[in-house]
């Protein structure tokens, strides 16, 4: 029966697909899809998008290269929404078609004018997958266009994302551009021209995307009242469900009036509000809601295409989700606004080794001599390129290092480092290369205490 049930929720989730890219081709030749040019800090908008498909592109033993340009003002004009599906769409297929080596995300800016206080902005997705014919290169973005002898068992798709990707392009003025080789990879590159500048002042963490993407089936939230408000039983006792055994007390109501009415008399954190329910509909009772207590975070939840997040209610909304949910969409909303504990973050350093140390001035002086040549050379490679391989290059030379000469604080130090990379924590990255000098200066201390 479970092969059964995995079968249909398969075939539902591809059909589902199907007809949302369907949805959302029809919504754009139909001008329905309409620009929402907002104020942006990009670095969000890249950390967003790269942190979705960390996990995934980890899982599969692939490398993930991420590039952002230091230079990118830290507040520009457009639409994020359409960057987001964009993006979306090319590295998913970076991650599908690519079985070794690596995926790359390179974001950078061109063309700057200082004076007009507008910039082109170019976004690249590599990667060392299939590659595409060049026969094909320029057909790939016609609607329900697929590679030729692709194995469609293999490479599953509706042949509809990279259509949906050229018309978005379209709709913000710019381009999108294929090259490819067979065997080797495929790069897309996409330029986004007359981006209007807002703020060119970065904060310290400008030259880092921050990583760090809480796993959700890794975090416990901490105690909290949550009201699902659908009309359809089915759909309440499916996030019930996702709530089993956790320090969430969830509430229920049938219609927006039974929302309205538990908001007077309970204390609630957080309300996930369908919008199309009989009696008293989600914007309504939304309404109502706010003015009892403006300060509950309202969510909103349509089975509607056409919803979407340019033009659903944000006075009365804080957030969007589409269904049929997911666990892990409606987790990655939440943690936006209910407290919870990381327990990835948590959990203590794996595969710890006891150390005796030996504070023998001779290793010391050894020691620091490497750190000081090979090592903190590469660290100043890492810390200037931002790329993950002269990250991991830095941690590798590190552990030779320690092999040589062991010690307890470099141990503890190579031990965090590694956990960053592996859970792709650039933030958490940036602040373990920010205290090697310290390390460095801690063993030089020791030594002068020998």
């Amino acid at each position: 029966h479970r092969s059964f049930i995995k079968t249909i929720k398969i075939a539902g989730n591809s059909l589902l697909s199907l007809i949302n890219d369907i949805l959302d081709l029809s919504k754009i030749e139909a001008g329905k899809f309409k620009l929402h040019e907002v104020e942006v800090n990009p670095f969000d908008l890249f950390n967003e998008v790269c942190q979705i498909f960390s996990a995934n592109i980890n899982s599969k033993d692939l490398g993930f290269e991420i590039y952002i340009d230091p230079n990118i003002p830290a507040q520009i004009r457009l639409d994020p929404l359409h960057v987001r599906q964009i993006l979306f769409n090319l590295l998913g297929n970076a991650l599908k078609f690519t079985e070794h080596g690596q995926i790359t995300f390179r974001a950078k800016i061109e063309n700057i004018d200082p004076e007009q206080q507008k910039l082109c902005l170019l976004m690249e997705v590599e990667d060392t997958g299939i590659g595409i014919e060049k026969s094909q290169l320029n057909s790939i973005f016609d609607v329900f266009a697929q590679q030729k002898n692709q194995d469609k068992n293999k490479y599953k798709g509706t042949g509809l994302g990279l259509s949906i990707c050229k018309k978005l392009v379209e709709n913000m003025h710019g381009t999108i551009t294929v090259s490819s080789d067979i065997d080797k990879g495929s790069c897309f590159t996409v330029r986004l021209p007359d981006i209007k500048i807002f703020s060119t002042e970065n904060d310290d963490s400008k030259h880092l995307v921050k990583l760090h993407n809480p796993n959700v089936d890794k975090i416990t939230f901490n105690k909290a009242a949550i009201l699902i408000t659908d009309d359809i039983a089915y759909n309440r006792e499916l996030i019930i469900q996702m709530f089993a055994d956790t320090n969430v007390e969830i509430l229920s109501a049938e219609n927006g009036l039974q929302a309205v009415n538990l908001v007077k008399t309970t204390a609630i954190d957080l309300i996930i509000m369908d919008i199309r329910m009989p009696v008293m509909d989600g914007y309504e009772a939304s309404q109502l809601i706010h003015k009892i207590n403006p300060k509950i975070p309202i969510i909103a939840l349509t089975a509607s295409t056409l919803e979407s997040n340019d033009n659903y209610d944000s006075t009365l909304f804080r957030a969007y989700i589409r269904k049929p949910i997911q666990k892990h969409d409606l987790f990655e909303t939440l943690i936006k606004f209910l407290p919870y504990q990381d327990n990835l973050k948590l959990a203590e350093p794996i595969n710890t080794v006891s150390i005796q140390d030996n504070y023998d001035s001779i290793n010391l002086h050894k020691l620091i001599i490497l750190l000081e040549d090979s090592a903190s050379e590469l660290w100043q490679t890492a810390s200037n390129s931002n790329h993950f391989n002269d990250i991991k290059r830095f941690a590798q030379e590190l552990e030779s290092i320690h092999k040589t000469v062991a010690l307890t604080q470099l141990q503890k130090y190579i031990l965090q480092l590694n956990k960053y990379i592996e859970i792709y924590d650039i933030t958490g990255i940036q602040h373990s290369l920010e205290l090697f000098p310290g390390l460095k200066q801690e063993i030089i201390d020791i030594i002068a205490r020998t």
